[in-house]
């Protein structure tokens, strides 16, 4: 009969197979380019540095300046426009779901207003100035932020007289009137003015 109890040999290799890493050529010479191109950042950054400060300052500044000013004119167009829709399509306030209405609408305004009020006082007022005193105050680039900042000024009442009209409609509910007046006080005296719509829900 044959012994099933002897043990399993083990395998005693002298030599294990070993790993090899075989890189592509490809893999290897965009690895050089990298390298390459890290060590001519680093000699070169200094001047890179030097370059973009003493040469395009005046230009980079501009250029902030300016996107900072169209997204401005966008939130001024775009504010007015929909208080044109509104006044068009609601001119009277005839209960509490149109005052509900109609405070939604102000309170997007409002928040609006107040990142192009971020925007003025933070970037292009400034930007503005920094331009001016990097490349003297009578200079092209002067003209054009001066020339930019009137039409925001264009543009700011353009777009006020639209609030004006927000703040003098016709209520014909009592309450819904003492209420009305009431966020249009706020509307124009606070820079957080409280809507409370969700407590008119």
């Amino acid at each position: 009969m044959k012994d099933d109890s002897s043990e399993p040999v083990e395998n005693t290799d002298e030599n294990p197979k070993e790993l090899v890493l075989v890189l592509s050529p490809t893999v290897l010479r965009m690895g050089s380019v990298v390298i390459v191109c890290l060590i001519l950042l680093t000699i070169y950054a200094k001047n890179i540095r030097e370059f973009l400060i003493q040469e395009s300052t005046s230009s980079l500044l501009l250029g902030i300046f300016l996107v900072s000013e169209v997204i401005q004119f966008f939130i001024l167009i775009y504010n007015r426009l929909k208080l044109d829709f509104y006044l068009n399509t609601d001119p009277v306030i005839q209960d509490q779901d149109s005052l509900r209405l109609w405070k939604t609408v102000v309170q997007s305004n409002h928040k609006w207003e107040r990142v192009g009020l971020v925007l003025l006082f933070v970037l292009s007022l400034p930007v503005g100035m920094l331009v001016g005193g990097k490349s003297g105050f009578v200079t092209v680039d002067m003209g054009i932020v001066f020339v930019v900042w009137v039409l925001h000024l264009v543009l700011n009442a353009w777009s006020g007289s639209s609030q004006d009209k927000m703040k003098e409609l016709e209520c014909s509910d009592e309450t819904a009137n003492a209420e009305y007046r009431r966020v249009c006080k706020a509307w124009g005296r606070q820079l957080s003015p409280d809507f409370k719509i969700e407590q008119d829900a």
